[in-house]
């Protein structure tokens, strides 16, 4: 009975040993961390007083591979050009007028982030988290926003010359003004978003869904609209000269007041004849004079 019990006092005795030795390596390692964090911090700090870009880059950089969140460093009119910031967590953060031309931002957590005139050109931000952004004035000029989430942000005056928005997620966006000329939307979800008198001459919007989208006054020459779904669309006073919209859905679209739009081109569409025109072009199209029952009133 002895020599039972002495044996299992030396296990439970082996046993606990091993667990105050986990816990022990456990804290340690904790410490250390806690410890190499705090001196980045210290260096991103010190560089920042100093101006040194650098280093500044560097620390951050290390703090995004940790998954430390940045969301409350104050990071506007900042210069961070060329940086990995790969998988960052800037939700609700500020970057206003901050410098990120060619920064990689792909998979970026940005939620709610203040990024009013900031510089992203040729920056990277594909599947990008956007929602509710502000990027008014930014400049996105050739960056990769391809499958970003950019839903309900604010993107009037936004410069998204030939940017790559492909199967970007731009629903209720506000984008007016914007200038998206030669951009690439095809297959993007631009529903219900507000793109008054925006520039998307020669962009490309095959496959888009613009699904009660607002392009009143919008310049959309030499625009490929091909296959995408324009229904309930406003289209008042736009300029569509030269568009392609062979495919296109117009059901229930408001063409009224449009520019350069031939009758070749809206019979190369689908549901053309459930448009809402101005009088000249219905009895052009033989349509009854009454209108669309669909048209806004």
């Amino acid at each position: 009975m002895y020599i039972q019990n002495h044996r299992f006092y030396l296990i439970g005795f082996g046993f606990v040993t091993l667990v105050l030795v986990a816990l022990s390596i456990y804290f340690v390692n904790v410490a250390q961390q806690e410890t190499q964090l705090q001196e980045l911090w210290n260096n991103f700090e010190a560089a920042k007083s100093q101006n040194d870009t650098k280093a500044r880059i560097d620390a951050l950089e290390k703090l995004v591979k940790q998954g430390i969140s940045l969301s409350l460093t104050p990071l506007n009119d900042v210069n961070l050009e060329h940086a990995n910031l790969e998988n960052a967590k800037l939700s609700n953060g500020n970057l206003e007028d901050a410098k990120l031309s060619n920064t990689n931002l792909e998979n970026a957590d940005l939620f709610s982030a203040n990024l009013e005139d900031a510089n992203l050109e040729n920056a990277d931000l594909k599947s990008a988290k956007l929602f509710s952004a502000n990027l008014k004035g930014a400049n996105l000029e050739g960056a990769n926003l391809e499958h970003s989430d950019f839903s309900k942000a604010k993107l009037s005056k936004a410069r998204f010359l030939n940017a790559d928005l492909s199967s970007a997620n731009l629903f209720n966006a506000k984008l007016e003004y914007s200038d998206l000329k030669s951009a690439n939307l095809s297959s993007a979800d631009l529903s219900s978003a507000d793109l008054s008198r925006a520039n998307l001459s020669n962009a490309n919007l095959s496959s888009a869904d613009l699904s009660n989208t607002d392009l009143s006054n919008a310049d959309l020459s030499n625009a490929n609209l091909a296959h995408a779904d324009l229904k309930d669309i406003k289209l008042k006073r736009a300029n569509l000269k030269g568009a392609k919209l062979e495919g296109a859905n117009f059901e229930g679209a408001n063409f009224e007041g449009v520019r350069n739009l031939t009758l070749q081109q809206l019979k190369a569409a689908k549901n053309w004849d459930d448009a809402c025109y101005d009088p000249e072009i219905r009895k052009q199209l033989s349509l009854p004079s009454d209108g669309s029952s669909q048209c806004e009133q």
